[in-house]
């Protein structure tokens, strides 16, 4: 079974996504960021070709303090469902056009904290926003 993993870092303004095999090798790497050739040539200088490398790099990062976050994509997140699991089912066409904007850690993300904004609107006693605000505000990024 494939392993895929999006790592964010402040050193750059995107994402990095490595794929292991079964076996724990690197067989699959891409960039989706703004990103130097040269910082680019030291990425690919020290790709991590195991996922054990992979490990290792990601603790480096972490102890250095340029590691945001990373995240194993388990399952692929998809519009449809962040959409069924959002409480309000309005202007689904505008939803679905600011969720295509999202990188993939975003997208899980906004579909993770679903359950938690929701309980905090309950709890507020306020009405959930149209899904493409929720969005397009980052409003899963709240404390």
């Amino acid at each position: 079974m494939n392993r895929t993993f999006v790592i964010q870092s402040t050193l750059l303004d995107g994402e990095l996504r490595y794929t292991y095999n079964g076996a724990g090798f690197l067989i699959g790497f891409h960039v989706e960021a703004e990103i130097s050739a040269e910082a680019l040539t030291k990425v690919l200088q020290n790709l991590p070709l195991t996922q054990s490398q992979f490990n290792v790099l990601v603790e480096s990062r972490r102890k250095a303090g340029t590691l945001k976050s990373v995240i194993e994509l388990k399952e692929i997140y998809d519009f449809h469902r962040f959409y069924a699991a959002y409480p309000r089912k309005v202007a689904k066409a505008d939803a679905q056009k600011a969720f295509a904007k999202l990188k993939d850690f975003e997208q899980v993300k906004a579909t993770e904290q679903i359950k938690a904004y929701k309980k905090q609107c309950d709890k507020d006693k306020v009405s959930y926003l149209y899904p493409a605000t929720y969005l397009n505000s980052r409003r899963w990024d709240d404390e």
